[in-house]
């Protein structure tokens, strides 16, 4: 009777629940219970699984050590409650919310049910609070907006596929052309008229693992599906793939900027290669010259004569020409090589202004007004008169390249730096645009305090934290 009663306190302790047939434990279990109580001989044990006393142990094991029943004392309830949160904030599956739910119970020394009855128990939530979710966001569609979003499951012009389906693939051609094309893509999302739904009481999580679904379920099973489902995971879709479209299009700019920063170091290496004999020999000549310029032994009166003895007049002249083209000063760079790259960058830099709504901190006005500036000359960027341009932040390197002896700003040279500043602006993050999420102003990413007040009971709920 003592040792049978040992397992059952073991089983429940292991496994969360008594079992149907108390003595179904491994032998070493048996063994390691006995050796506990001092017990050597165990063969009358098979009649504890036959007896009333297995039974009776089972209350008292619950008393003694504080288990409950699930429909005891509001257990039932507190899952539900505990069950509704973590499904709404959260996209974990119905395996994943099993297995946790089983830890809770366990944790809180509730006896486990039948597995049927917990997973018809998460079934059960799960699918209250998808038709909640459904029906919320398909509420804030007006008719124009559910018109348009239906117009996702229809065929797109001159393709066997769905607009659906068009949209969600991203562009993977790494050009001027394909950013110009990322740009349209994110466009065309933003022309369905969604941007403005207010979704930020709905569950992010949630809505993103909608969106998936409609990616990955053919327009033909969509359309069998109720209006709120439809329309609550169109709404996701183009919801979240607004954002995906247009932190798609911020990346590409970025490599593409890359790339062309990349050709024009390629192109000033060999560059540097190409002209450093010549330059050398420049180099070395002006420097015998400067030899007998600081030479004491020769008088003032005799330099200039004794300079031509070393070089005549014209190869000093062709020397002080050749350093001139050919040398740089120390702050410039690449200004000269990123110059020549103007007709690449115009290929997409007008429709990315056209198309996104860039903002900045503190610390990117300057280079918000110079894109600005550039915005409002987009029709005639080769003809434009720069000379009122925004000059703030213009390195020595640039406005060398940049502006002539007359103070006349070349138009090129600035739109070219602008460019580059817009780059180094959405990497510093001193540039965003607010829809997007990895170019997007990061501090505004934090929850308020006014939208925590709110939001803490429902997040503490579903990690189980107290809500204090």
């Amino acid at each position: 009777l003592q040792l049978g009663c040992a397992l059952q306190l073991m089983t429940v302790r292991f496994l969360g629940t008594f079992l149907e047939q108390p003595l179904a434990v491994p032998e070493s279990v048996v063994a390691f219970a006995a050796e506990q109580l001092h017990i050597s001989d165990w063969s009358d044990l098979p009649q504890y699984g036959h007896s009333r006393a297995r039974f009776d142990n089972r209350p008292q094991i619950r008393e003694r050590y504080g288990y409950k029943d699930l429909s005891e004392s509001g257990e039932q309830w507190s899952l539900m409650r505990w069950l509704y949160a973590r499904v709404w904030h959260s996209a974990d599956t119905p395996v994943v919310l099993f297995d946790l739910a089983t830890l809770r119970l366990f944790e809180r020394k509730v006896l486990l049910p039948g597995v049927t009855v917990l997973e018809r128990l998460v079934a059960r939530i799960a699918d209250q609070a998808s038709e909640r979710l459904w029906e919320r966001m398909a509420r804030r569609l007006d008719k124009d907006q559910a018109s348009s979003l239906l117009e996702l499951l229809e065929r797109a012009p001159d393709s066997p596929f769905s607009n659906l389906e068009m949209l969600h693939r991203p562009v993977l051609r790494q050009s001027g052309p394909g950013l110009v094309e990322a740009l349209s893509r994110y466009d065309r999302l933003r022309s369905l008229g969604v941007s403005d739904v207010d979704l930020s009481a709905l569950p992010t999580a949630r809505i993103r693992n909608m969106a998936q679904q409609a990616v990955v379920r053919s327009p033909t099973t969509l359309r069998h599906w109720s209006d709120h489902h439809l329309l609550g995971t169109l709404l996701a879709f183009a919801w979240v793939y607004e954002t995906r479209a247009l932190d798609d299009a911020l990346d590409l700019f970025d490599v593409v900027m890359m790339s062309v920063f990349k050709a024009a170091e390629e192109q000033g290496q060999e560059w540097q290669r190409q002209t450093r004999k010549e330059l050398d020999n420049a180099a070395l000549r002006l420097a015998d010259i400067c030899d007998v310029l600081v030479d004491p032994k020769i008088r003032n009166v005799s330099v200039r004569k004794r300079a031509y003895e070393v070089a005549s007049r014209e190869l000093i002249q062709q020397a002080i020409q050749i350093v001139r083209e050919l040398a740089r000063p120390p702050e410039e760079r690449l200004e000269k090589e990123m110059v020549e790259r103007y007709r690449q960058i115009v290929l997409f830099l007008p429709t990315l202004l056209r198309t996104l709504d860039f903002q900045a901190t503190k610390g990117g006005q300057a280079v918000l007004k110079s894109l600005r500036f550039v915005h409002d000359h987009l029709s005639t960027l080769s003809k434009a008169d720069f000379s009122s341009a925004p000059r703030e932040g213009i390195s020595r390197g640039w406005e060398h390249r940049m502006i002539n002896a007359r103070g006349r700003v070349d138009s090129r040279a600035y739109v070219v730096w602008t460019a580059s500043r817009l780059r180094d602006g959405l990497r510093r993050h001193d540039l965003y645009v607010p829809r997007s999420e990895r170019w997007s102003n990061v501090q505004l990413d934090l929850i308020q305090p006014d939208e925590w007040q709110h939001l803490r009971p429902q997040v503490c709920r579903a990690l189980d934290l107290p809500t204090s």
